[in-house]
């Protein structure tokens, strides 16, 4: 039972893809949260100022942790900052022999957020006798994975673009031709895979087809 079943403080938990599920040992006493708009500024004549539109920037979060294994002796690197320094490695196969870091959700009473590790900065403040760290202070950034719309309430939904397929790539099959036989663009079969690269597809590989022959933004499975 988690200490928020049991009626305790409700512990920040991040769920790695590919990977672990854990509590941290304690809560950040601060969460900062950045949700930027990206504006174009026009040439304008005169006194005329005009801005344009271009797109919603992902949100980014970073937060202090701190890590104590003073009770036990244990290397707090073992016991804790790996955890988040594995966030950081090419952990997950997206075909093509290509790799990229996991995408991690973090969640804290009703806050949910999905992203990759921008950066991991640790810094250690306290050492066992034969020099191995016991106490350390970790900075975490992460950039949101997949944008998220808000409503006046405060409440955040995941967007959700046009549903999805999976298809596995045939021997020989270009992506001309898996866009033509699954009814879209072989632009939209693109923006649904940025990942993947269209001249280096190979068999056996998997790529996301929009269902309607829409534009899609890329899932995780």
């Amino acid at each position: 039972m988690s200490s928020c079943e049991s009626g305790g403080v409700s512990k920040c938990k991040f769920l790695v893809e590919c990977g672990e599920e854990f509590e941290i040992q304690f809560n950040p006493t601060e969460f900062k949260f950045d949700k930027g708009v990206g504006w174009k500024d026009l040439e304008a004549v005169g006194k005329e100022s005009r801005i344009e539109f271009e797109k919603v920037q992902p949100a980014k979060i970073s937060m202090e942790l701190l890590f104590d294994t003073t009770s036990n002796n244990a290397d707090v690197r073992k016991v804790w900052v790996n955890r988040f320094l594995e966030m950081t490695n090419q952990s997950v196969n997206i075909g093509s022999q290509k790799w990229r870091p996991p995408i991690v959700e973090v969640v804290w009473g009703g806050f949910v957020y999905s992203g990759v590790a921008e950066s991991v900065n640790v810094t250690y403040t306290m050492f066992a006798k034969d020099g191995h760290p016991i106490r350390a202070k970790l900075s975490l950034k992460m950039k949101e994975w997949v944008s998220q719309e808000f409503t006046h309430e405060g409440t955040a939904t995941p967007y959700v673009g046009p549903e999805v397929i999976l298809v596995t790539v045939q021997g020989g099959q270009t992506m001309s031709q898996i866009a033509s036989d699954n009814n879209c663009t072989q632009r939209e079969l693109m923006e649904a895979n940025p990942e993947v690269d269209p001249t280096n597809i190979q068999a056996g590989d998997q790529l996301q087809v929009p269902s309607n022959g829409s534009q899609s933004n890329a899932a995780y499975n």
